[in-house]
């Protein structure tokens, strides 16, 4: 208890400020798995288990010798093993999902070969895994096989809406664009409930596991002011009034005045009400966010946008990725299975509800298709504007190839022509097909191997320990502020996580 009051009352990190590092950096995983290493070393110890090996190694070159220890007792074993562990699910995910797009499992090892195939394009918890997207994105993409199952079974009360929100909760906990990554969620679901593809009871049920999960994580996150005035809220709020006023929206039985009424209101209402609430509030935390997109295409660039846009991350997708995912098939395979849905939706499925829609909607056939093609769209398009987000892209990508193997949808296409068995033939074709330059890339992956060794950077560190007291100001920071990036980096080291 006294370190969660530590770090709910840091008077080091900011120096003058007493702060909630647990607000302000979402160190949610570091307390949850700190409480689970606690009793995992209680219960070992007791029953005299021993969980790591150390030795003492000389390095020479007058360096004093250093105790390495390897094994899971060890605490940075621990938590990288955790993390390693949570980022493992994403495969699981990516499956599950698979067969539920195809209605098959083959459909799911389309998808699990495509993620595996482009794995270095699709995470970057091999290379950074104390980063907030390696704990949260496990959840997020979990949450959405969640999504996509209610959709696809049209489910709904209470307790789906519970299980969807404990997804959401601990996803907006560890990182804080993870609201983000909701609103687009939100945005997709408004889109399936404007072309009216699923039924206003599953909608509604989205819509408040949305509701409990920000209320919970608002709470838990001790009031965060970001989580407020993002997006995200006034989507749920803007969300919320459009189906308040459903009964009068749904007199209109033109789609496409439906449909643009719908989007108007919910576009509308979402920038709105979070220009009303970041103004009133005085809080324009996120403000970075559109500063760099106002960079990246006007030119408008301040000090802290040319801090993001000098790193590669936060520049557009290079051509070089894009080459990439096009050599292992991905982007040619998820290409084909969008435009196999929209020749559905345009040319094969009820004609007349393109124009005109019926008041009693009980949902329309592969609306969890219709769903994830929407999503893919928005993670596509923010995966080009920022590559670091290529995370969300990449994945989405494998997903949507599975949409290949759905035999019943790609038969209604070519009327009853393709055999069953013969589809399944050529689904294994192209995971062949994938795997020429995709196993090149899996063994890349396997061949990164390397140590670390600093010693510059740990002589420096040792003398800022030598110098300095703790809860004592110091004027380090003066003599090495015009070494910009060695300042830089003693700052993520003992200020960031």
């Amino acid at each position: 208890m006294q370190g969660l009051y530590d770090i709910t009352h840091d008077d080091v990190t900011e120096y003058g400020h007493t702060i909630n590092t647990l607000k302000r950096f979402n160190l949610y995983p570091e307390v949850i798995f700190a409480f689970f290493y606690r009793i995992f070393k209680g219960i070992t110890d007791a029953v005299n288990i021993n969980t790591q090996t150390c030795w003492k190694i000389n390095r020479g070159s007058n360096l004093p010798p250093i105790e390495s220890c390897e094994g899971i007792g060890n605490p940075h074993y621990f938590y990288v093993d955790n993390v390693f562990a949570s980022a493992g699910t994403v495969a699981g995910s990516i499956f599950v999902m698979g067969v539920l797009m195809s209605d098959s499992i083959f459909g799911g090892f389309l998808a699990l070969a495509a993620f595996a195939f482009n794995h270095g394009e699709a995470t970057r918890v091999q290379w950074t895994p104390p980063l907030r997207e390696s704990w949260a994105f496990p959840f997020i993409i979990a949450q959405i096989a969640f999504v996509t199952y209610i959709i696809r079974n049209k489910k709904s009360g209470l307790s789906w809406a519970i299980g969807m929100a404990v997804l959401s909760i601990f996803a907006k906990l560890y990182w804080q664009f993870s609201q983000f990554a909701f609103f687009t969620q939100l945005g997709s679901i408004f889109v399936l409930h404007a072309f009216d593809f699923s039924s206003l009871s599953t909608i509604k049920t989205l819509l408040l596991g949305h509701f409990i999960s920000f209320c919970t994580s608002f709470v838990l996150l001790f009031g965060n002011e970001m989580l407020f005035t993002s997006f995200y809220f006034p989507s749920i709020c803007s969300f919320t009034l459009a189906l308040l006023i459903y009964p009068l929206l749904n007199k209109i039985a033109f789609r496409p005045v439906f449909v643009l009424i719908n989007l108007a209101l919910f576009v509308a209402g979402s920038f709105g009400l979070k220009f009303v609430i970041s103004n009133t509030l005085q809080v324009h935390d996120d403000a970075h966010i559109l500063d760099i997109l106002r960079a990246k295409f006007l030119g408008v660039h301040n000090f802290h946008t040319r801090l993001y846009t000098c790193s590669a991350e936060f520049n557009f997708i290079p051509n070089e990725t894009l080459w990439k995912l096009t050599q292992t098939l991905l982007l040619p395979s998820a290409g084909a299975a969008v435009l196999m849905f929209a020749i559905y939706f345009i040319f094969y499925s009820e004609k007349s509800s393109l124009l005109w829609r019926s008041t009693e909607n009980k949902g329309r056939h592969f609306a969890d298709i219709f769903y994830n093609v929407v999503q893919l769209i928005c993670y596509c398009s923010i995966t080009y504007l920022i590559m670091r987000l290529k995370l969300f892209g990449t994945p989405h990508l494998c997903i949507a190839t599975a949409i290949l193997a759905n035999n019943k949808l790609l038969n209604i296409i070519l009327k009853d022509r393709l055999n069953k068995w013969v589809h399944i033939g050529l689904i294994g074709l192209l995971i062949a097909a994938m795997a020429h330059h995709g196993r090149e890339n899996i063994k890349k992956q396997y061949n990164i191997i390397g140590e670390y060794s600093n010693p510059d950077q740990e002589a420096l560190f040792d003398w800022i320990n030598k110098s300095t007291k703790p809860g004592k100001p110091s004027n380090i920071s003066f003599w090495l502020s015009r070494f910009a990036a060695t300042l830089r980096q003693i700052r993520a080291a003992f200020l960031h996580f």
